[in-house]
This record gives C-alpha cells, structure tokens and sequence, in this order.
C-alpha cells in the first residue's frame, strides 16, 4: 500500500498499486486535452538536480522514495485515451542552476520547449502548452524574464504560475506563502505584466483563499486566471471529519468567485492528501464509479456555477495518482458528466483548455 507522505513524485510501489485497478477506457473516442501535469526527473543523491524537499512545503523529505515520471512514463499512463494534448504545469524541475535565481526556472520552460518540438506531428502533442513561473514579488520587473521564457519556447509557453498555499499556523495544514501575498501592490503589478503579453496565471491556494482570488481577479481583470484543482477543498488537521461543513463553506465561495469573469477553474485534484480522501491507503484502488460518487458532487458544483465554458477536466498526474491510474480517473470524469449535453462535454474534455491556453492545431489529431 502506498502509505508515504509525499504529495509529489511517484514511486515504484504507488505505480504497481495503480495497475491492480487498471480500466479499459470509456467511450475511449472522446477527445481529451489534459491541461494540467507534471514531469519529474528522479533523484539520486548528488546528481545536481534542484529537488524541492517536502520540508520545503512542511512534510518529510521525499527523495528517498521519488521516481521519475517523465515522457514514456505519460506516454505508458495515456496509452488507449485520445488524448491530442497537454499542458505542463511548472513544479520546479529542470532548473539551469548556472542561472541567477530569478531566472533559473526558464530552463524548465526550455526542457518542455524540446519535448513538444519531439512529440510534434505523433498522436499526442505533449508540452503543446506550458506554464512556468517567476518571482511574482517583482512586479513590473518580471518583463525581463517574460521576454526570455517566450525565447527559449516561443510556442509553447502560455503562462505563469506562483502558487500561494497559506493556513493558519494552528490548523495543521502547511503553509507555502505569506497571508497577504496576493494583495501586495507588487504581486498585482506584476498580474497585469502578464495580462499585457496575453498570458494566464494558475492560482493553487486552499479553499479558504478562494476570496482572496476573487479580490485578485476583480482587481487584475485584463488577466485570465484559472483556479487550480477547484479551489483545494482541506479534510486534513482542523478540517478533518468536517467534509459537509467544509463543502458547505466552499460551495459559497465558489458560487461568488464565478461572478468574475476572467477566471476559470480546472476539475482536478481531489485525490490529494490535503483534501482528506484515503483512498491511496487501500489494498486495491478505488473504481472509476467509486470515484465519480466521490468527486462528482464537488465537480458538478464547479460547473454549475461556471458553466462548461470555464470548466475543464485534468489529471494532474502523476500527483493524482495516488487515487488510481489515469484511465480510471478520466473514467470517472467520463461517468460524472455523462448525463450534460454533448456540447458540454466537449468542452470540459477539450474545449475550454484549448482556447484557455491558446493552443493551436496539432497535424496529427486535427484539434
């Protein structure tokens, strides 16, 4: 059983665990855009790779267990899924530590510039979008290092992500900024760098800071911003065995963050520890139906509110993987929204991400 704390990297045991409950996919004609996952290259000690330990996010150190996830692995978890495109989303790896700080995540962009120019014209355009990051605290001197991020991947690069996590220190639930970053006059000087060069900004905070997005977005409107993993609904410290309460609480905060128009939200990441699910401390994992039961009452909310247009689904992987495999969880998307309308559907499986992330067309899937 995969019972280690780690909310990032894969390891060995998580992936052999996944395959006891492999699917054959659903309806597996369906065209999927997967707008949101990770790449990470493994670690052994002293191969000079910038690792973030899990103390940096106030959990164990995670090396010890980490394995790579990177292009066969994606590749081995879509096989048998339409799966035309994805986005990567900027986890602090491939770093050029030959760089000034500030500008050593470009070469993450970089090294997701080179694995879409290799997947171009196959099945799947992998990388055919990618969000990094930068210092948001700079403010209007994040241009500089705009300017070489689209250098170094001028089509691929779509956006910015500075996740903002915070918690009350007595919560039980780690914090990753300060309170008030997103209310610091830098932080929105530089929101409007980015709606200035057409690019978007993925907001990863926890649901109590979803009115701290919703004063972001009505203050930055010129910026298309996009909610990651609905917000982060907590079930762990002080919100543990509170799940009604907690949803109660969250499904007004996301009814009032939809008013703004210029943000969108991404279907996805549920499974995560700090949501207080357990299903990755089973002997089996769960069935696409068991997770559809689970998370389709927090998804359905979503696109109620938002409606499909500003809704798209994502595996978030290889961190949601701790849930099940990837056809599994795709399933279950399938399973939650198959009473919508067709034009619905499409949308949350491939629309809103393509036209979200500007993505334009791959030769191979006609998208």
């Amino acid at each position: 059983i995969y019972r280690d704390q780690c909310i990032f990297g894969m390891s060995t045991a998580l992936n052999e665990w996944a395959l006891k409950g492999k699917e054959a996919p659903l309806k597996p004609e369906i065209r999927i855009v997967d707008p949101h996952h990770h790449f990470w290259p493994g670690r052994k000690p002293g191969d000079g790779v910038e690792w973030p330990k899990l103390s940096d996010f106030g959990h164990e150190d995670r090396s010890s267990m980490a394995e790579k996830y990177l292009l066969p692995e994606l590749l081995a978890d879509l096989e048998g899924n339409n799966v035309t495109h994805t986005v990567y989303l900027q986890c602090r790896q491939f770093y050029d530590l030959n760089a000034e700080p500030n500008r050593r995540p470009v070469g993450e962009t970089k090294h997701c510039g080179e694995i879409r120019e290799q997947t171009k014209g196959g099945p799947t355009l992998v990388c055919a979008g990618m969000v990094g990051t930068v210092d948001m605290t700079l403010g209007e001197g994040i241009e500089p290092i705009i300017q070489e991020h689209k250098k170094v991947n001028p089509e691929g690069f779509k956006g910015i992500r500075h996740s903002f996590p915070y918690s009350e220190p007595d919560s039980g639930v780690s914090s990753w900024a300060p309170k008030d970053l997103t209310y610091r006059e830098e932080f929105r000087t530089a929101m409007k760098v980015l709606g200035k060069h057409g690019l978007t900004f993925d907001a990863w905070h926890y649901y109590p800071q979803l009115k701290d997005l919703r004063d972001l977005a009505k203050a930055c409107p010129e910026t298309k911003i996009v909610c990651d993993h609905i917000g982060t609904p907590l079930g762990i410290g002080k919100y543990k065995d509170k799940k009604e309460a907690v949803m109660e609480e969250w499904k007004g905060l996301i009814t009032a963050l939809s008013e703004c128009p210029n943000v969108y939200v991404k279907l996805s990441g549920l499974p995560m520890k700090v949501c207080g699910f357990d299903f990755w401390d089973r002997d089996t994992p769960p069935s696409s139906s068991e997770l559809a039961e689970a998370f389709g009452p927090y998804y359905l909310w979503v696109i109620e509110k938002f409606g499909a247009e500003r809704c798209m689904f994502c595996s978030n992987f290889p961190v949601d993987k701790i849930a099940g495999g990837y056809t599994t969880q795709w399933n279950a998307f399938k399973l939650i929204v198959k009473d919508l309308p067709q034009a619905d559907q499409d949308r949350l499986f491939h629309g809103t991400a393509t036209d979200f992330y500007r993505l334009e067309s791959n030769k191979a899937s006609n998208l």
